[in-house]
């Protein structure tokens, strides 16, 4: 490491904790140092300290480092981002600030966003539900998980589908397993069942809505995504009622 990036370094770690010089215009103290760089250096410099960072031993420094990708862009450290995630415990309760989610939500919304068209949309999919743990994934997450992990939503839903909080996660993932993972509706829907029931009726109409895809589109986009084409048939209006207990 150069003298100079060591300064940098220096720099993000002491203002990690502090709060924006201008709140109305930053979200971190890190935007504003980043904002001194131009283009090139904020890639050179910038991205491999705050990769770095990502595993540092301060939560607050972690929390610090996951905004700055999110606000630098985040694809090009998607490896740096799971290689973080392994070490699950350090993206757990911690919180940078009382105010603030726990880091494992701010953890899995960045892995969420990077998720597409990474080529590692499986491991991104496996680290999210790691990084959950005994809690429902954060809600941001629900479509990479109805692609990339619907095998893991009946347990997830068996678990936590009768708390409210988590209808909107399950509404969204199960709209996303009618259209990219079909053939596992089956196994999920029942699962859902301890949902209220107005919840259940929004969900059916989001997967008629789906459900009603031409086979061809269908096809075309599950193939996009180096998905299989589903085996079974479109569920008609009156099985998805049946399997969700309307």
């Amino acid at each position: 490491m150069t003298a100079v990036d060591a300064e940098l370094e220096a720099r993000l770690r002491a203002t990690a904790a502090q709060s924006p010089e201008d709140p109305a215009r930053d979200s971190s103290p890190w935007d504003a140092i980043a904002r001194e760089l131009d283009a090139e250096a904020r890639e050179a410099r910038l991205r491999p300290l705050v990769e770095k960072l990502l595993r540092d031993g301060d939560a607050v420094v972690r929390r610090r480092a996951v905004d700055a990708l999110m606000a630098l862009g985040a694809r090009p450290s998607v490896e740096a981002l799971l290689a973080a995630a392994r070490a699950a415990h350090q993206w757990g309760e911690q919180r940078s600030d009382e105010r603030e989610p726990p880091l494992r939500d701010r953890m899995q919304h960045a892995l969420a966003n990077v998720a597409a068209g990474s080529g590692r949309e499986r491991a991104i999919a496996q680290a999210i539900v790691a990084i959950a743990g005994p809690h429902l994934p954060h809600a941001s997450t629900a479509s990479v998980l109805g692609k990339w992990a619907a095998e893991r939503l009946p347990l997830l839903a068996a678990r936590f589908a009768a708390d409210a909080a988590s209808e909107p996660f399950f509404v969204t993932a199960a709209a996303t397993v009618a259209l990219y993972r079909r053939d596992e509706l089956q196994l999920l829907l029942p699962r859902l069942r301890p949902m209220a029931r107005p919840a259940r009726e929004a969900l059916l109409a989001r997967l008629v809505e789906d459900l009603a895809v031409d086979e061809a589109r269908v096809a075309a986009i599950v193939e996009a995504v180096a998905l299989p084409r589903p085996k079974r048939a479109p569920f008609t209006a009156d099985e998805l009622r049946a399997a969700l207990g309307l």
